[in-house]
């Protein structure tokens, strides 16, 4: 499930989408949505676009962006009145050239025999 604003945001994309004649369903995966037939991933900012620090990718989501493309959607200042609503090409976005961090993520099924309560 995603985290409260990101809920949010896309739920406002879905009905901005809407309004805007657009054909949107929401998928489960690498992708949050499909987007006129085609796979998106949304990013949600609470601060205005002004004021973002940055967007990251999955692996999975930099690969597709490699292999087919799709477009990432932007939604800032999601706890205003007044949200804004940005697309952006992936593959426009990976001709840049990004920090990048790599992180390991250890799930509970992996700590659950390793974590001592103290």
């Amino acid at each position: 499930m995603p985290h409260p604003n990101e809920e949010s945001g896309i739920k406002m994309l879905i009905e901005h989408l809407k309004n805007s004649g657009h054909q949107v369903q929401r998928i489960k995966g690498t992708f949050d949505l499909e987007v006129d037939g085609q796979c998106a991933e949304v990013k949600t900012k609470e601060k205005s676009f002004s004021e973002i620090d940055f967007i990251s990718l999955t692996q999975k989501q930099q690969e597709a962006a490699n292999d087919r493309g799709y477009d990432i959607y932007l939604v800032c200042g999601v706890q205003t009145n007044a949200p804004e609503f940005f697309r952006i090409s992936s593959r426009a976005l990976i001709a840049k050239k990004p920090r990048v961090i790599t992180s390991y993520e250890y799930d509970k099924r992996l700590l659950k025999d390793l974590a001592e309560r103290i």
